[in-house]
């Protein structure tokens, strides 16, 4: 039998001066047995970071390989916001680039390696993705203090990310990569 899912909560303070939105958030988060923790705070700091774009989880969660791990869509359905956690393939991104208006990726390891990997890459709008890294050892640093119940407090501001999660207190600028670059 197969591993089941943890459950996690989170409260969240959220104050993102960039974006100008300022909310608490309850989220109930649930970790599949595969995902490791620094891809699962990966994700709720993206989720976080978008939230005003209406940003919400996938429904089949990191179970479906056609959806995001975030998504937003206006009211008619239409897929207006694509969000990937880690280094999703150039295929991937080619398909979610033709899908939706905006496709943004984080990635939390070795983006050297990533942009390297989608030079070259048959990618539609290439120029128009978003791609952004969040220093590994940050997210080294929160997974210490990863609990099943979670409180943080998360601002953004002037592109420099500051997370407390209890005793932990962490920053990390969020920086936009380039695939050209």
């Amino acid at each position: 039998m197969a591993n089941p899912a943890k459950i996690r909560r989170f409260e969240i303070e959220l104050s993102d001066v960039d974006a100008g939105v300022y909310d608490h958030l309850s989220l109930r988060i649930a970790q599949h047995p595969s995902e490791t923790d620094a891809f699962l705070l990966c994700r709720i700091i993206a989720y976080c970071l978008h939230v005003g774009d209406g940003v919400a989880m996938a429904k089949a969660g990191l179970c479906d390989a056609d959806e995001p791990a975030l998504l937003a869509r206006d009211l008619t359905g239409q897929l207006l916001l694509w969000v990937d956690i880690g280094a999703p393939a150039a295929a991937r991104l080619h398909k979610a680039s033709k899908l939706a208006p905006r496709v943004v990726v984080y990635c939390h390891k070795r983006p050297d390696q990533f942009l390297a990997k989608l030079r070259g890459e048959r990618i539609h709008r290439a120029d128009e993705l978003e791609i952004y890294t969040l220093d590994p050892s940050v997210l080294a640093t929160l997974s210490g203090s990863l609990d099943r119940v979670n409180k943080w407090s998360v601002l953004r501001n002037d592109g420099v990310l500051f997370v407390t999660a209890g005793d932990c207190s962490v920053s990390c600028s969020v920086d936009r990569l380039s695939i050209s670059d």
